[in-house]
């Protein structure tokens, strides 16, 4: 393209974004009331946000076309379509975002949830194993008991049975009498 087209251009272009500018402060006084409905929307609903911002957004548009259509309609047309584009895109995102953060709260329940079993296992397989354990610290004393018994009689192996030195002047426990000590 020549210099001189370029430079022509370049000042259409501006004398164009001036244009744009004036206009687009007109139509700004006109929709403060759609911004300020938009910014209480905001605040007060976040699910109703993007209806609203929608809603305000072609309202916008529908203002700045009458205004501008005879020399801006290209670009804001161009522009309408640039803000559908992204608004379409934070959607996807957001549903994507969304679809992750369910996607994550699963596996975190799940996690947890298999935490606690296996919790509960170890706290069961702990108390039974101190049961068993106690049982077996029972069975060993008594075990204790009667080997010390044993240690302190006075008693040894005859014809491969347990011969005993009987306390002739000790008590009798009905067929049974007491062991002399060694």
């Amino acid at each position: 393209m020549p210099e001189d087209e370029l430079k022509q251009a370049i000042t259409q272009v501006a004398e164009l974004l001036e244009y744009f500018k004036r206009q687009t402060e007109k139509a700004s006084e006109t929709n403060s009331a759609a911004s300020y409905q938009l910014q209480q929307a905001a605040a007060t609903a976040p699910a109703v946000l993007q209806e609203a911002a929608s809603s305000a957004l072609m309202q916008v548009s529908k203002d700045l076309a009458g205004v501008m259509q005879n020399n801006l309609q290209i670009p804001v047309d161009d522009f309408a379509r640039r803000l559908k584009d992204v608004d379409q895109r934070i959607d996807k995102t957001t549903k994507s975002f969304a679809q992750r953060l369910i996607m994550f709260e699963k596996r975190i329940l799940l996690s947890v949830g298999l935490m606690a079993v296996a919790a509960t296992l170890l706290i069961v397989g702990a108390i039974g194993g101190m049961w068993y354990f106690q049982m077996e610290i029972q069975r060993n004393r008594i075990e204790a008991d009667l080997l010390r018994a044993y240690n302190q009689a006075d008693v040894t192996i005859c014809d491969n049975q347990l011969c005993a030195k009987i306390d002739k002047t000790g008590k009798r426990y009905g067929n049974y009498v007491l062991v002399a000590p060694r």
